[in-house]
């Protein structure tokens, strides 16, 4: 029953969107009023959270009942509703509410980030003294050069074999006229 409630309320949010929108419920108030900008009206828990989270049986059923014949449904928010709906986030996120679920901080956070620094002589020096082997990406560009070569000679064999036999013809008269 949860799957069904669940699949309904995905089902119809990607129809209303005409994307491939996927709910996404501790977010809802951004992730969705705010970028689709559509809203589910007529959700029949007392709390605004996933089918999967409904432990009992009565909820469940009445909301699955309530999506089916349409009381519990998505439609599109005017602008008004927008602006206010964005307005009053602003104003609840000022306040010190926290609205919807804050992503985890990356595991490098505050490490400096960006392309790897260019080798200098030092760093050639350490590498022959460590004899670690060539690189990946020269291994790589040694191998792709070598099967350039060996596909060139290839292709001249094969064009070797399909040229026709010579035109010179061999006439086995001659060789017995040697004999006698």
């Amino acid at each position: 029953m949860r799957k069904e409630c669940s699949a309904i309320i995905n089902g119809s949010l990607r129809t209303v969107t005409q994307s491939n929108a996927a709910m996404n419920y501790p977010n809802y108030e951004h992730q969705i009023m705010q970028k689709y900008q559509v809203k589910l009206v007529g959700f029949t828990f007392h709390e605004f959270i996933s089918p999967f989270n409904i432990n009992t049986v009565n909820d469940l059923r009445i909301l699955r009942d309530a999506l089916r014949c349409g009381s519990c449904c998505w439609i599109r928010m005017t602008k008004g509703e927008v602006a206010r709906h964005s307005t009053d986030l602003s104003a609840r996120e000022a306040g010190g509410d926290i609205v919807g679920k804050k992503r985890k901080d990356r595991s490098d956070k505050g490490m400096v980030r960006g392309p790897r620094r260019k080798r200098s002589l030092d760093d050639d020096e350490e590498d022959e003294q460590n004899a670690a082997g060539p690189s990946k990406r020269q291994r790589v560009s040694a191998k792709a050069s070598k099967d350039k070569k060996s596909k060139k000679s290839k292709k001249s064999k094969t064009a070797q074999s399909l040229l026709p036999p010579s035109k010179e013809f061999i006439s086995s008269d001659d060789d017995d006229s040697l004999d006698e």
